[in-house]
Order: structure tokens, then C-alpha cells, then sequence
């Protein structure tokens, strides 16, 4: 009850994260050769969401979708964060220990009046569900339910 409470008064979070695991530890590299295109080449949409800006924590820099850049504090680290309309991200990162690349997920709905905490979550998961699939052809990686 008390979850809906908050839900209600700060909006209905949700979070996800999917790994992507490559076959050959050789190919860890493919980790990083996917974030370094998705840097060179930020889209300005994930399907109908608009980017609304991009942090890049390896250089520490932020970068809004009107190319404004601000500095960020943050440790220098091997991470980008796309964030999206509508209170959604991702942010996306090569694993230290395997040939993995881990993205994590949020969603974020603002409750209707006469909705339920359950309506709100169902909606925020469905959202959340379309950002992943549609999260991962962006790196040029195929889509699991994992």
C-alpha cells in the first residue's frame, strides 16, 4: 500500500537489465567496438522516444539532444546513459570480468487519477519491455528475453 502511496505521489519505477553474452572471450572487444559506434553515431530516437540526452562517463561529458554539453561528475568509466522521454534510460556497459555487455533499464509512468498501483506497474513493464527490444538493434546485437 505504501508503495503505492509513493507511486502515486513520485511515479511508478520500473527496472530491467540484460546481458548480452559473446561466445568467445576474444570477442569482449565487440563489447567495446558497440559502444564506441553508438558514441560516434547517437540516434535521436529510440523508436517513437525521443533522446533527450546522452552521458558519456568515459569522458565525463553530457550531451543534450541540442548538442548543449555540460561536464559531469561522475568516476571515468567505460559507461554511456541514453536518456529518454517520458522519465526512461538506459544506461550500457561492457562487463570487467566476461565477455558480456550489461544494459540496465528504467522505466517511470506517472499514475492516473483512478489507476491502480498494479495498472501503473503493467504499464510502466510494457514500456519498459519496448525500450529493450528496441535497445538492442541500436547496438547492432539481437534481441533475448533474458
Amino acid at each position: 500500500e505504501l508503495l503505492g502511496d509513493l507511486s502515486r505521489r513520485d511515479g511508478c519505477f520500473v527496472s530491467g537489465q540484460v546481458s548480452h553474452h559473446f561466445h568467445n572471450p576474444d570477442d569482449a572487444r565487440l563489447a567495446n567496438s558497440a559502444l564506441a559506434r553508438l558514441r560516434a553515431a547517437p540516434p535521436a530516437a529510440l523508436g517513437d522516444r525521443a533522446i533527450t540526452s546522452i552521458i558519456d562517463v568515459q569522458s565525463g561529458v553530457e550531451t543534450s539532444a541540442a548538442g548543449q554539453r555540460s561536464s559531469v561528475a561522475l568516476p571515468r568509466s567505460n559507461v554511456l546513459v541514453i536518456n529518454l522521454q517520458d522519465h526512461a534510460r538506459i544506461c550500457i556497459r561492457p562487463s570487467g570480468t566476461e565477455p558480456k555487455l550489461k544494459l540496465y533499464f528504467d522505466a517511470c509512468v506517472t499514475m492516473q487519477d483512478n489507476e491502480s498501483f498494479a495498472d501503473a506497474r503493467t504499464r510502466a513493464l510494457t514500456i519498459l519491455k519496448e525500450i529493450q527490444q528496441q535497445a538492442l538493434p541500436l547496438l547492432h546485437l539481437p534481441y533475448t528475453d533474458a
